[in-house]
């Protein structure tokens, strides 16, 4: 994305133009007014220019100091006392609206900037559905030809099975893209039920293995937590958090998993031995088509955690990651027993769980 100048730091060439203003007011006032007339107007000039140039702070400034030049005026010229109140309040109005409209301006600027980020995520995230989709297809249309080849190079049952994968490929794209518009609609709801937090995780553990490649899922600890939450959320959820873990993690990677009671939360933990993520990327991880400097040859268009998190906030839970490049990551999920999560004092899991957003 381009870069734009920030209206915060201006450029020393605007604040030597406000200065010059400054001493060219003062210089009108003092030498070519009639004796006794301080025109607070000639002041306001270098403010209204701030207006459109520096941040509301820097206006405040130069109005503060255009009252300081105008009293100082005033003083030189032994104007009465009387109407010095008027020409302050002339300038203070000046200055009030000159920050209001600098308000105005950087939020403009912001929802501009917005709009275009929007614009290019949008645009990126049509790419990569695009080219899944077309992967998928591609995978479905070359192996239903396979079926029908005479000469028997792939066997009906290796095509069926290959057409089966992309068809369950292309039905999780359309899961996740139907989630993530029905976020904030009103229609993204939980089906609560009684449920065993711990078998869950067990369950998607072993599944992950299967296909770990090489790497290692490792249950450290495992505690059988019944609650009222919605299963197959919940097992969306801990599925991406698993499968990122094994996508970022070395080819003979170990990735560690706990479930464990913790005060008023079940804590579920899943950390690997992957390259990290910066501590100012972390933030945007749960944001729409965020995907980290670090997912570079990793599939993914930015839904899962997205969602992941829209579930964990349904259930009022929190997620959060701990990350450090080179250290591998560690997810966080805390669901309420009952209400809530809250941090209690000296419990350090809880306490971060007030990062989740």
């Amino acid at each position: 994305m381009t870069a734009r100048p920030n209206p915060g730091h201006p450029s020393s060439l605007v604040i030597a133009v406000i200065g010059g203003l400054f001493a060219v007011a003062f210089l009108l006032n003092y030498y070519l007014l009639p004796q006794h007339q301080v025109v607070s107007s000639l002041y306001a000039i270098p403010v209204l220019v701030a207006a459109h140039r520096l941040s509301p702070r820097g206006i405040g400034v130069a109005g503060a100091t255009a009252v300081a030049i105008y009293l100082t005026n005033a003083v030189i010229e032994d104007r009465p006392v009387i109407v010095w109140p008027f020409g302050v309040m002339a300038l203070a109005a000046v200055t009030y609206l000159a920050v209001r409209f600098a308000v105005q301006r950087n939020k403009a600027a912001q929802h501009s900037i917005e709009i275009e980020e929007s614009h290019e995520q949008l645009q990126e995230f049509l790419g990569l559905v695009g080219h899944d989709l077309a992967g998928a297809l591609t995978g479905l249309v070359g192996y239903a030809d396979l079926l029908v080849d005479d000469e028997g190079r792939v066997s009906r049952l290796q095509a069926a099975a290959a057409i089966d994968g992309a068809s369950r490929r292309m039905r999780r794209l359309i899961d996740d893209l139907r989630d993530a518009a029905s976020i904030g609609t009103g229609h993204f709801v939980m089906f609560r039920a009684p449920m065993d937090l711990g078998k869950l995780v067990d369950d998607l553990v072993l599944e992950h293995q299967a296909r770990a490649n090489g790497r290692h899922l490792i249950v450290d600890e495992l505690e059988a937590i019944e609650g009222s939450w919605d299963e197959e959320r919940l097992g969306q959820l801990f599925a991406n958090l698993l499968s990122n873990a094994v996508n970022y993690s070395p080819p003979t990677g170990e990735i560690h998993v706990n479930v464990k009671r913790q005060g008023p939360v079940a804590v579920v933990s899943i950390a690997d031995e992957g390259s990290g993520i910066p501590l100012d990327e972390q933030e945007s991880l749960f944001r729409l088509f965020y995907r980290a400097g670090t997912a570079e040859g990793v599939k993914g268009m930015g839904l899962g955690l997205y969602i992941a998190k829209a579930i964990a906030d349904a259930h009022g839970s929190c997620i959060w990651v701990e990350s450090a490049p080179g250290q591998g990551s560690t997810f966080f999920v805390t669901l309420p027993l009952g209400g809530d999560c809250e941090a209690t004092d000296g419990d350090r899991t809880l306490a971060s769980a007030e990062r989740c957003r």
